[in-house]
């Protein structure tokens, strides 16, 4: 009774001033099989950590809903208004697409017991040692995020998430050289390279393109969708200019750029028309922006750096970081 009573007053008073600590005997009440997954983002208390776990995590695996089902079932209730430092928002998803929003308060710190609390702060939770113990282990131990590189073949909305589809252990210039996903796909399953569709939050959604190498920060959970990976990114970042590059002929040169293809002959480049070689089939085409294009002539073979970033047309439009002239 004396430790039940000194864990009590250790929540109450470290790291939180609870204007009211008055006990109540139930949780919160829900049932994991309805539950269609939890996702934590991370609040002021979480930022302020030397290094936070992650920006927004997404759970999905009915071991780690079992411990939030736990959580939220078994713990004391407290009563009166909880004034507090939050450090992660945490979303309840039914099966009917409810949402259900609470703060959950878990520090990195061993032994420190945690708090769960609706936002207005009302009929807040208290964790006893064991449950403190599994959520940090779930958030701190197993999410300590593992650094991928790829790049990015395309990127899609599904069930409300943010997806990228991104291939590990190829460059971006064969990306951008092999328009069909699904030719990559079957390349990267014959190389046996690695594949997955990242989710991640819709900021980082709407920037990624097609070809750009992106450094990304994986969260420990995998779960699979018609044969694909889904995993989730703590975070995904762009690599710096430059990243994406090619090689090609010049079958024009204009004022603000050129336009240079790959995939066809050398003679072609020569003897057939612009138009005639665009319509060659299985061609690819940039028009490169350039501050100098009349450095270079028609049929030179050029390799060129760009910013990674790529207008969705034919030809596609990109600007150039460096061009070089190769000899033939």
């Amino acid at each position: 009774m004396q430790r039940k009573l000194r864990l009590f007053l250790f929540i109450c008073l470290l790291p939180l001033v609870l204007m009211a600590c008055s006990q109540e005997e139930s949780g919160i009440q829900v049932d994991k099989s309805k539950i269609k997954k939890i996702s934590l983002t991370c609040l002021e208390g979480c930022k302020q950590m030397q290094v936070p776990p992650f920006q927004t995590r997404t759970f999905v695996d009915p071991v780690e809903l079992s411990i939030f089902e736990r959580a939220l079932n078994e713990s004391d209730k407290l009563g009166g208004v909880v004034d507090y430092i939050p450090y992660f928002t945490m979303e309840i998803v039914d099966q009917k697409g409810k949402r259900t929003e609470y703060h959950l308060n878990i520090s990195e710190e061993k032994d420190r017991t945690g708090l769960i609390a609706p936002l207005s702060g009302i009929g807040a939770l208290q964790l006893n040692q064991e449950m403190s113990e599994e959520l940090r282990e779930l958030i701190y131990g197993k999410m300590r995020a593992k650094h991928l590189t790829g790049v990015v073949i395309s990127k899609q909305m599904v069930d409300s998430q943010y997806r990228v589809l991104v291939i590990h252990g190829i460059k971006s210039e064969v990306v951008m050289r092999i328009k069909s996903e699904d030719r990559l796909l079957t390349k990267a399953k014959s190389e046996k390279l690695d594949f997955a569709q990242y989710v991640t939050d819709q900021s980082t959604f709407e920037r990624m393109q097609r070809g750009q190498v992106v450094d990304i920060q994986l969260a420990d959970q995998e779960q699979y969708d018609m044969g694909i990976p889904i995993r989730f990114a703590n975070e995904i970042t762009v690599q710096s200019i430059g990243d994406s590059i090619f090689e090609g002929y010049i079958i024009e040169i204009s004022e603000k750029g050129l336009t240079m293809v790959w995939g066809v002959e050398p003679t072609d480049v020569l003897l057939k028309t612009k138009r005639e070689i665009l319509a060659i089939p299985n061609i690819e085409a940039l028009f490169v922006n350039y501050a100098n294009p009349n450095a270079f002539s028609i049929g030179d073979r050029i390799k060129i750096w760009t910013t990674g970033m790529q207008e969705d047309s034919f030809p596609g439009q990109v600007q150039a970081t460096k061009i070089v002239l190769l000899s033939d």
